[in-house]
């Protein structure tokens, strides 16, 4: 996970597509990188047994007669791993880590008292699951790059009452850089399994995301763990929602980013569609003080519109008024008890694609390959309806934040 601060002094940036009113202090910040890991230590058990779990085959006298020999053997090479991962990136290790088939707090104590994680100050989350076998999720912090303000065990709901119970879900909450980070650390059930019991896994854990998400839709979820699935499975790509090809993933638009951070003025303007709008968010941005972002839709010659730059007024209101193109602006210095995002566009009533085939980039899509180009278009509606929904969203969030209401 990467972090960093926003360079911006007072200039005027122009592009052909696009205006960017950069204003405020320049205050420079260095990235900073923090490693976030998961590792399934693979049966870590150790020498004795554990009241009502079926922890047999990992006693001295078991199947693997599993004595200490073995268990400081474990204990070791698990460490060194632990220990090694994300220092080629920072010195201190990983910040969090997450961990699958550990079968108490007491093997994860001996785990960090070897000589390769002694030092790294690392605290334990741990809670005793259902297993039959004893094995759970575990996790280790450095409480120096990693704040935990909660934890819970949320349990995996079970098909039917008589199923054989497994691993639940550990959550982590906190913050990691200023910024509230949660985890979800899973270990779903195995290829012994038939899939639905991980399509089971992938829709509960879809669900908890989700109402995190609810609560703060600015929280950063990062779900690791052992799915015993692939990327290309329906628990994967259907169940949790994840995508299959990197691709298909979402991309964060540049005005979220920078609202991400909280402290930068942002607006998304139109001069066509609304001068006004336009103006006030340029005299709002010149007066913050701090970094501020403007950005402004205006067609490009190489976007071949018909008609021509001639009528380019025209086409940014349709642009606004199809939904190609949203006004809002985020404040962080309105008033206390005041909204600090506004949504100045309403919600549109143009056809969107439509507006796209006015420009010859997708009029000629269109022509060459119209199924692929429908396929497209009917994609780009729904990212521009969501993304307004999104909006909406952000002016009843921040009402709550910062209104009380």
């Amino acid at each position: 996970m990467v972090t960093g601060g926003i360079y911006m002094k007072k200039y005027l940036f122009a592009f052909f597509w696009a205006c960017l009113v950069i204003a405020g202090y320049a205050q420079e910040q260095k990235g900073t990188v923090y490693g976030v890991a998961f590792y399934n230590l693979e049966n870590l058990f150790d020498t004795k047994h554990d009241e009502g779990k079926k922890d047999y085959e990992y006693l001295p006298d078991g199947r693997n007669k599993w004595d200490d020999k073995k268990y400081q053997s474990k204990l070791k090479n698990m460490s060194t791993v632990l220990g090694s991962l994300a220092t080629d990136k920072t010195p201190e290790g990983a910040a969090v880590i997450g961990m699958a088939e550990v079968e108490n707090r007491h093997v994860l104590e001996d785990l960090l008292k070897q000589p390769a994680l002694a030092d790294r100050g690392y605290e334990i989350i741990h809670y005793e699951g259902p297993d039959e076998r004893g094995v759970d999720c575990a996790f280790f912090y450095n409480p120096k790059l990693y704040t935990v303000t909660a934890t819970k065990l949320v349990p995996y709901v079970l098909a039917q009452p008589t199923d054989r119970p497994t691993r639940g879900f550990l959550i982590a909450d906190g913050k990691l850089a200023g910024e509230r980070v949660a985890f979800i650390v899973n270990h779903w059930p195995s290829r012994g399994a038939e899939s639905p019991a991980r399509e089971r896994a992938g829709m509960q854990v879809r669900a908890l995301k989700d109402s995190l998400q609810r609560l703060d839709s600015k929280i950063k979820i990062v779900i690791m763990g052992d799915m015993n699935d692939d990327p290309m499975d329906k628990s994967m790509a259907e169940a949790l929602g994840a995508k299959r090809e990197m691709k298909d993933v979402k991309k964060k638009d540049l005005a979220s980013i920078a609202m991400s951070y909280g402290y930068v003025y942002v607006a998304q303007v139109s001069m066509g569609a609304d001068m006004n709008q336009c103006l006030k968010a340029i005299a709002e941005a010149e007066a913050y003080d701090g970094p501020s972002l403007v950005i402004a839709y205006a067609p490009c010659i190489n976007h071949g519109i018909k008609g021509g730059l001639t009528i380019a007024q025209k086409v940014e209101k349709e642009a606004v008024q199809a939904g190609y193109w949203h006004l809002f602006r985020f404040n962080p210095a309105a008033p206390t008890g005041t909204n600090p995002f506004t949504l100045d566009s309403k919600a549109p009533t143009g056809d969107y694609k439509e507006f796209m085939m006015r420009e010859v980039r997708y009029n000629s899509l269109m022509r060459a390959n119209p199924e692929r180009a429908n396929v497209l278009f009917d994609k780009a509606v729904a990212n521009s309806k969501k993304r307004y929904e999104d909006l909406v969203g952000l002016v009843e969030y921040y009402k709550k934040e910062y209104c009380g209401e």
